[in-house]
């Protein structure tokens, strides 16, 4: 008996905790029985350090739901009179698992219907399932890479085995296109970079095959953010412009505020000051020209005032203008919108690295405390250049001690 390395490396993959992995799969068994599971904490231990070798077959119908493979796949071994030859029906059991487990709005039918055409009912189904993404991205859900993979891999699924008119092939191309998108955004937000430029490279032929400029815009956006990422500076700028020379800027101002605000922060981090600050005062003229009103794509709903202030400070801290950074965070987390909970716990610690930075620290220590409990990606970075910071600034202060110990007490996760 030894721990289940297969298994350990999809929660990993996943990016699930021991919790959500107990939630995810009690709630593929009620899709499949009718009844809320019963798996426990306990049980994931066992399944994990190996002590369950086989499970019982609704544990492995659970477990091939939330992670579309079998059980053999999953590091679990069947006795040999359980053992048996692969079937053609198990791809497609898989599948209908998936559909449980994500609790898509098609669903698992969706996926074994006969029905020879897809419509602008099925559309938008999809378009539900993709609104929710969004939701769950606010929130800072850390299975929304793998719940977009899926739901990418559905609308492709009906994209080649069903016909359709050409005005819903764009459609599906374009859904496609945007699962994959919030996929490489999930894997950007949490330094996944490998996982981020493979999805990168899918959703830019999808985004072309539907023709839609706005979503290519996100794609160059994120994109200019991972070049950062990977210190590729050059290749940062480059995206960046793609994403401000799109042509929904040209229609959108609300748009183009959005570029020339990540611009700027692309160019404070390249160590151009001139260019950085050219392009917030471009956001902020761009902003003042939108219509709030105006429809946009679902995933555009975060960019307000709020957002502009946020991006504001990350390009005041590059630029070393500690003092604007903490002035324009103040503002951003005072008109968030409270069911943005990951960008408040984001700029929440961004707040606290300001105050840092100017050496306010015991002020600094009580803001990072407010949301040290929740932070992942993006603020996990951040406050690990608190920690920096601080063990440079202050490393024998009682604040730092105290925070010290309160992070090596602080649990990250899943770690079987």
């Amino acid at each position: 008996m030894g721990d289940n390395a297969a298994l350990k490396q999809q929660i990993k993959a996943l990016g699930l905790t021991q919790g959500e992995l107990v939630k995810r799969m009690n709630s593929v068994l009620e899709t499949l029985t009718g009844r809320y599971g019963t798996v426990s904490e306990r049980t994931i231990h066992n399944l994990v350090t190996g002590k369950t070798s086989w499970p019982q077959a609704k544990m492995r119908a659970a477990l091939e739901g939330v992670f579309g493979c079998t059980a053999e796949q999953l590091g679990f071994t069947p006795p040999r009179s359980a053992q048996r030859p692969a079937r053609p029906e198990d791809s497609m059991r898989r599948r209908t698992l998936f559909a449980a487990a994500t609790g898509s709005a098609l669903g698992a039918a969706g996926m074994i219907s006969s029905r020879p055409k897809v419509g602008s009912a099925d559309l938008a189904r999809l378009q539900a399932s993709f609104d929710a993404l969004v939701t769950a991205d606010n929130v800072g859900d850390t299975s929304l890479e793998a719940n977009a993979l899926r739901l990418a891999e559905r609308a492709l699924y009906l994209q080649q085995e069903y016909t359709a008119s050409d005005r819903v092939r764009s459609g599906l191309y374009l859904l496609s296109a945007s699962f994959t998108s919030t996929a490489m955004w999930a894997a950007v937000d949490r330094h996944r970079i490998t996982q981020a430029q493979r999805h990168r490279e899918r959703a830019i032929t999808l985004a072309g095959l539907s023709g839609d400029s706005s979503i290519q815009f996100r794609i160059w956006s994120h994109t200019a953010i991972l070049a950062l990422q990977r210190e590729n500076f050059t290749e940062a700028v480059a995206a960046a412009a793609a994403a401000r020379n799109s042509s929904i800027t040209r229609k959108d101002p609300l748009f183009a505020s959005l570029a020339h605000a990540r611009s700027a922060g692309v160019h404070a981090t390249a160590g151009d000051r001139t260019a950085a600050l050219r392009s917030l005062k471009a956001a902020e003229k761009a902003w003042d020209r939108s219509e709030t009103q105006t429809w946009r794509p679902t995933w555009m709903n975060f960019y307000d005032q709020a957002e502009l202030d946020g991006l504001s400070a990350i390009t005041h801290i590059h630029l070393g203008r500690y003092a604007e950074a903490e002035a324009a965070t103040h503002r951003a987390l005072a008109q968030l919108r409270p069911e943005l909970r990951r960008n408040h716990v984001y700029y929440t610690a961004q707040l606290a690295l300001t105050q840092l930075l100017q050496g306010d620290v015991e002020q600094a220590c009580a803001t990072a405390l407010a949301v040290a409990g929740e932070t992942t990606g993006r603020a996990e970075k951040t406050l690990s250049k608190f920690d920096a910071v601080l063990g440079r600034l202050t490393p024998d202060s009682r604040e730092a001690r105290s925070w010290r110990e309160y992070r090596s007490n602080t649990p990250k996760g899943f770690n079987g």
